[in-house]
């Protein structure tokens, strides 16, 4: 954003964060999985979150302290404790080698091109992880955070910080999202930096 929309957006305490196109590769190849994010953020902190897949006429949200739904019907994690067999939604590029102490973690790798979307399928608990190391824009994480959290699930920074929202530089320092028994395990086999 310029320097004068930026000052604007830091300044007020509450701001919109949106992804208009949320998996744009899948857009562009006509697959179903892409979609709309929209984040309501208040002191850095997500208040509320919809993520919505208009090829599949799904609707993800989550307001702060009231759970999460997947078209009006409550959401929960897998409830997964091990890693071993998780099955995670990360990247090739997040598997490689030496971003992990002892080598990438033994889950089952899959992959969708839209990280909203990623981190609500978590929330649905139809996987127990979203591996994001790399840097991740706000607008890629913020409704899905909100969703993730509140269908109790664990979500950090690769650091295993809870992020903050609505920064000067709006890229978050990875994001790692899972069943609160797999997300610690994953955070310790983590390089630093990785």
């Amino acid at each position: 954003d310029s320097g004068e929309t930026r000052a604007r957006r830091l300044a007020s305490r509450r701001c919109f964060i949106v992804d208009p196109i949320d998996g744009t590769r899948a857009f562009l190849k006509g697959e179903e999985t892409w979609g709309h994010a929209l984040a309501v953020c208040e002191g850095g902190e997500i208040r509320a979150g919809v993520m919505f897949l208009p090829a599949r006429g799904v609707v993800y949200a989550a307001a702060l302290g009231g759970g999460a739904t997947m078209d009006g019907a409550p959401m929960a994690h897998s409830g997964r404790t091990e890693i071993r067999g998780a099955d995670a939604l990360v990247t090739q590029a997040g598997m490689r080698p030496e971003r992990w102490i002892d080598g990438p973690p033994p889950v089952n790798r899959h992959f969708r091109a839209s990280l909203a979307y990623r981190l609500c399928l978590v929330a649905e608990g139809r996987f127990d992880a979203s591996i994001s190391v790399g840097g991740v824009w706000e607008w890629d994480a913020a409704a899905g955070d909100l969703i993730l959290a509140e269908a109790g699930a664990a979500v950090s920074d690769a650091a295993g910080a809870r992020p903050v929202y609505n920064r000067p530089e709006p890229r978050l320092a990875g994001l790692i999202a899972a069943a609160p028994g797999v997300h610690g395990a994953i955070l310790a086999r983590l390089a630093p930096g990785g």
